[in-house]
């Protein structure tokens, strides 16, 4: 068993890695609140690290949990993006890289197939509106933009085979304005 313990926003954050895998449990003493999350991983079939904020950890392991639990949205891309975020490695939202896709953030991205771009900004479902570039976290293309930096290939699968793009850049993070509870 290991154990690693973050601090965010007043409150401390305990991830707890068992064999059948990981355990968040997040506390604010404050308000004597406990908010316990269980994620089953298969650690074995995934590759390299994503690197996403602890503030954008705790919230998409709290969506991914609040939608299962009421069987709203595609249990598919709720899957993928339990996967994503399970490989992450969690950073403090003051030491992020700039050039870090986080949550609220603008990039440009490429399909390696057509050489045609795009601006997006990567949001919660919410917030989701194509025509305006609001891309949901639940699309396939925003969880596999999430934690990977400017320059980087993606590739995911799509309902006629793989789909292939690039991070060109960048255009706006959150995190590199200082804005770290966005």
């Amino acid at each position: 068993m290991k154990i690693e313990k973050f601090r965010l926003f007043g409150a401390d954050l305990f991830v707890v890695e068992e064999s059948f895998g990981k355990l968040i449990q997040f506390s604010d003493n404050s308000i004597q609140a406990i908010y316990t999350i269980y994620i089953i991983l298969n650690y074995s079939e995934m590759e390299g690290k994503i690197k996403i904020t602890d503030l954008d950890y705790v919230r998409l392991c709290n969506l991914i949990t609040s939608l299962k639990q009421s069987k709203n949205g595609e249990l598919k891309n709720i899957s993928v993006l339990a996967e994503e975020i399970a490989r992450a490695e969690r950073v403090d939202p003051k030491q992020i890289s700039p050039e870090i896709v986080t949550m609220n953030s603008t990039v440009e991205i490429m399909d390696l197939d057509t050489n045609k771009s795009l601006i997006v900004k990567l949001v919660y479902p919410i917030d989701a509106d194509f025509k305006k570039g609001n891309v949901s976290i639940l699309s396939l293309v925003g969880s596999a933009i999430l934690g990977y930096k400017a320059g980087s290939k993606i590739s995911f699968e799509v309902p006629l085979g793989k789909k292939e793009m690039m991070i060109k850049k960048i255009i706006y993070q959150p995190e590199s304005n200082g804005e770290f509870t966005v």
